[in-house]
């Protein structure tokens, strides 16, 4: 039997201690590549959603304000930022018509100083303007009515600042119609259209067509409900509201226990489109 010499395990020794080496080596390597190669592999991974998550609330919040329609001559300052304004053409719209100027048309929005032929064309399809509104000079006007048994000259009326005298002017309305149009009109703040004498006790739409030529209304006297500051009573009692519709209102501004903008209504379903439309020109934040 031969045996095998010393000098050969030392080369055997040697090889396999080498290999070992680099198989440590090798692993040490590949441990410090993968700790400093996978945080940039994550980081842009991660940041894909966020970016994605930007788009989509930026397609959600543009797809609230086009399901937003608002009218010109009762919005308020936030519904105005709420379709696109800026800030200083939303102030200037409101102090034009604080100083009792009306729009009659869309086209007026040209009028206002700051906003372009361009800036018109994308905001014009969020606004409109109630149908019935007619110029009105502020000095006496008068309409030439030839109907029988009625004056040939009248005087239309504003219905918002209207005595029961001046309506018991307009052929169709007596006394108690009178009465009933002030009781009604002090429950809601005051009317935004001739239309809604028709929500009147013993006022049907016959009659409103005949009085639209007779009467008109001045949305600078509807007095609005606070909604930062009102009462359930405040709420409760108004005609476009309720008991159900007021107690959710509250209770969505005790949860925000911040001030809360009378579009979120809208946007946290809070009240329905056809609700909010008829509802948000009695509101205000301020």
């Amino acid at each position: 039997m031969k045996f095998i010499r010393p000098q050969y395990f030392n080369q055997l020794t040697k090889s396999i201690v080498l290999y070992i080496v680099c198989i440590c080596v090798g692993c040490s390597m590949y441990a410090i590549y993968n700790t400093y190669s996978e945080p940039q592999h994550y980081d842009f991974v991660l940041q894909k959603p966020r970016v994605k998550s930007k788009a989509l609330y930026k397609d959600v919040q543009k797809t609230r304000i086009k399901d937003t329609l608002i009218n010109l001559n009762t919005a308020v300052y936030d519904d105005f930022l709420a379709v696109g304004f800026s800030e200083k053409q939303a102030k200037t719209i409101c102090n034009y018509r604080n100083k009792g100027g009306v729009f009659y048309s869309k086209n007026d929005l040209l009028k206002i100083y700051g906003i372009s032929q361009k800036q018109f064309e994308m905001l014009s399809l969020y606004v409109f303007v109630e149908s019935n509104i007619r110029k009105v000079k502020k000095s006496n006007y008068t309409k030439q009515i030839s109907t029988k048994n009625y004056r040939d000259t009248v005087q239309a009326v504003e219905i918002n600042t209207a005595t029961s005298h001046d309506l018991m002017k307009i052929k169709g309305i007596g006394e108690f119609r009178a009465q009933k149009i002030i009781e009604y009109r002090e429950k809601l703040g005051g009317f935004y259209s001739v239309l809604q004498l028709q929500e009147v006790y013993s006022i049907d739409s016959n009659l409103v067509a005949t009085l639209k030529d007779r009467c008109y209304v001045d949305t600078s006297h509807i007095v609005k409900i606070n909604l930062n500051t009102a009462q359930f009573a405040d709420l409760q009692s108004h005609p476009y509201c309720g008991y159900y519709r007021a107690k959710d209102i509250l209770n969505y501004i005790r949860i925000q226990k911040t001030n809360v903008q009378v579009l979120d209504l809208l946007h946290e379903n809070i009240l329905t489109n056809e609700e909010y439309l008829k509802l948000s020109i009695y509101l205000k934040t301020f």
